[in-house]
């Protein structure tokens, strides 16, 4: 996710995988001027906006699917304390959140609520039935996600929420009913906060007796990766106990700190720590990011570092059974890679896809990511189908307080102590009442730059994390309002490579492997992809082609048509074809008349499917190339072309090859009968817009002559299939 931030006086934060547009300032007071920049939801308006506000604590939760089974949501039982606007008659409520894990499937939506149990706080929050699956009479969602939950740091009674602190619980309580202008009521008494001792009274303790840092190495350290940091000093204690190390969040620009997972400390004593610098934290949402590292002591005392921790990228890593796991790379598509799909929200208008387009290829020609864009699909709504979508959402759908958001699947294979957990898709839903600078031009005013947006989402897609580098990466957790940053660093490349490299491994390649896709074909190992489009013109606004069925030489011609949107030294365009859009050939040039718009017609276009691209020549330079499009005839687009048929298994594979030319991916009911009318085979295969054959393997058929029939969508056919 990405923040974002006015320029120059607010800041709007980026978190993992959603950006989050943050309407009011807080009055409690800011942790640093950095985040005093962030335009958080105001608690006035948390407070206006939540049907119900209760201290409770989380008791106990449950993942499930939704009654469609298109995505996970986690339900909580909260136990209430006290209320401090609404009605609550019960003791408990049942609070649901996006996101969750269900078996061996895993759902993280990046701007959701993440509550782990034994957690107390405030709840803000407003009341739903669509997603219910307790007896409890209140079922509610959070108002504004992670903004609705103000957690209570039980050791010494201080409270925060995403963008503030507050030194005591009492202080919480007065700011909340000087808002809603009552006192509180309660319901149960929290016992937990009798034995608090005050934030003040604390740093006292600690003051006594405080333990100290002395060095650590290295000083600067990934997260996520494995990489151990050794802390050097004196007083932590023998052993470890209630005792934690502590990383700035990166997810709020350090203004908070993050504990690693339980197996991530690999040795404690009182002069030497050893432990992994984490991507997931104890504190659900969290990342390790650059700044001062902080250790306590078992006893509860603490010391923080002098110097800071740098942490140039972040892997994402996901929490499983209270162990934290590597998702890798996998081929969710026959070219061993991701296919990615513009929803009919996307495909209205071509200057947001060519934004799209321009990051998504930043990132294929810097890490050799497989991400190919099909034609787009039907389906506008972000589910787990197998499919990566891109959509735009209204904010009643993707959060009031969130610009965009990135949504991960996972799925693992593997016995319960050796799981090897893999990216299955990844959805993007961008909110549409944003006021975007699509590019290329450079954002103004109150504008929003789309291509910074989008590549800062699509590090999420690659599994990178948050940091804290302004100005220094693309993952920096927030972005600036009429500021773009549309160039990936240093520090976004070696991360993103790194995470390559981990997917390319052939021992957990082979363990994701066992694991099969929605369609039950069988997951690939991820390939690099090598034919980018990496010398893209910057001077082409927009290229298209379209196939017109009347005229040609063979039943048909093909319109390419371009708009710049400057011409700077160009002298002639090459317009290409390729077959399959790799192998280029030229088919004609069109002379630079200082024009902006041009046109071009391909008398012979191919038979099945064509694909375009421009090659631009100048007076003074290389030729650059506009991105690439596919063209289709018409006339073969939903025919299903059986082949070899006959089929002889002494001069074949074992496997029929099943082809459907189709604008977008299709999914495919197929059964194949025999003479007497008995199903041998009953199945769903998936095509993709690329026209890859799908093989079915026949080798359990005796010889004889079969019928294949087949629908999708509203067609439907049936053909006969011999197998000698």
């Amino acid at each position: 996710m990405t923040n974002f931030y006015n320029a120059p006086a607010l800041h709007r934060q980026l978190t993992t995988g959603a950006l989050f547009l943050l309407l009011l300032l807080l009055s409690v007071r800011s942790f640093s001027n950095d985040i005093a920049h962030m335009v958080p939801v105001s608690l006035e308006e948390k407070t206006r906006q939540a049907q119900i506000i209760v201290e409770g604590e989380v008791i106990s939760k449950k993942s499930f699917w939704d009654d469609q089974h298109r995505n996970i949501y986690t339900s909580h039982t909260i136990k209430v304390y006290k209320v401090f606007k609404g009605t609550v008659r019960e003791e408990y409520v049942e609070l649901v959140t996006e996101g969750g894990t269900v078996d061996l499937k895993m759902h993280v939506f990046s701007n959701a609520l993440k509550l782990k149990e034994k957690q107390q706080g405030v709840f803000f929050l407003t009341e739903q039935q669509k997603h219910k699956i307790s007896n409890h009479q209140i079922a509610a969602k959070a108002v504004a996600d992670q903004q609705g939950f103000i957690e209570y740091n039980l050791r010494n009674g201080a409270a925060k929420d995403p963008f503030n602190t507050f030194d005591s619980v009492n202080e919480v309580y007065n700011a909340i009913t000087a808002k809603t202008g009552t006192t509180y009521k309660v319901i149960t008494e929290n016992v937990q906060l009798r034995t608090i001792t005050s934030a003040a009274q604390t740093e006292q303790q600690e003051a006594l007796a405080a333990p100290a840092i002395t060095s650590f190495s290295p000083t600067t350290a990934s997260a996520g990766t494995g990489t151990v940091l050794t802390i050097n000093g004196s007083g932590f204690g023998a052993q470890r106990g209630n005792g934690s190390v502590q990383f700035r969040n990166a997810d709020d620009g350090g203004r908070t700190f993050v504990r690693p997972l339980e197996n991530d400390y690999v040795s404690w004593s009182n002069t030497k720590i050893e432990v992994r610098v984490p991507s997931t934290t104890e504190d659900e949402g969290g990342t390790a990011g650059t700044g001062q590292i902080r250790v306590v002591a078992a006893d509860g005392t603490t010391t923080t570092s002098t110097t800071p921790l740098t942490v140039p990228y972040s892997y994402i890593n996901i929490e499983y059974n209270g162990r934290s796991a590597q998702p890798i790379l996998v081929g969710m598509n026959q070219s061993s890679g991701y296919t990615v799909s513009f929803a009919p929200s996307m495909r209205r208008t071509s200057v947001p896809q060519e934004g799209f387009r321009r990051a998504m290829n930043s990132w294929i020609c810097s890490t050799k990511v497989n991400w190919r864009l099909d034609a787009g699909t039907t389906l506008d709504q972000a589910t787990d189908d197998g499919l990566s979508i891109i959509r735009f959402a209204p904010a009643s759908e993707v959060g009031t307080s969130t610009l965009a958001r990135t949504i991960s699947r996972y799925q693992g294979c593997g016995t319960t102590n050796n799981i090897q957990w893999s990216v299955s898709e990844f959805d993007m839903e961008i909110n549409s009442g944003i006021n975007w600078q699509y590019g290329p031009g450079a954002p103004t005013g109150n504008q929003y730059d789309f291509e910074t947006v989008v590549l800062h989402e699509l590090g999420h897609a690659h599994q990178l994390g948050h940091v804290i580098l302004e100005r220094n990466a693309v993952m920096h957790y927030a972005v600036a309002n009429s500021v773009q940053y549309r160039d990936l660093s240093a520090n976004d490349i070696e991360g993103a490579n790194l995470i390559i490299s981990y997917s390319l491994n052939p021992t957990r390649a082979t363990a994701a492997s066992r694991c099969v896709r929605e369609d039950g074909q069988s997951i690939r190992p991820f390939a690099l992809r090598t034919d980018g489009d990496c010398s893209v013109a910057s001077e082409v606004l927009a290229f298209n082609a379209a196939f017109n069925p009347s005229g040609g030489a063979f039943g048909g011609t093909t319109s390419v048509t371009w708009t710049l949107q400057t011409v700077n030294n160009i002298t002639s365009f090459e317009v290409q074809r390729s077959e399959n859009g790799t192998d280029w050939e030229g088919i004609g040039t069109v002379n630079a008349t200082g024009a902006l718009n041009y046109t071009f017609t391909d008398d012979e276009p191919l038979p099945e499917i064509s694909y375009y691209r421009l090659q631009i020549r100048y007076s003074n330079g290389d030729p650059m190339y506009s991105y690439r499009v596919r063209v289709i005839n018409s006339s073969v687009l939903g025919t299903l072309a059986v082949y070899p048929n006959p089929y002889n298994p002494n001069t074949s594979t074992n496997m029929l090859q099943l082809r459907y030319i189709v604008w977008e991916s299709t999914t495919m009911n197929i059964q194949l009968y025999d003479y007497t009318g008995r199903l041998h085979k009953d199945f769903i295969v998936t095509f993709g817009d690329a026209g890859d054959p799908v093989t079915v393997d026949i080798d359990d058929l005796a010889a004889g002559m079969y019928i294949l029939k087949w629908s999708a969508g509203n067609r439907r056919g049936e053909t006969k299939v011999v197998k000698l």
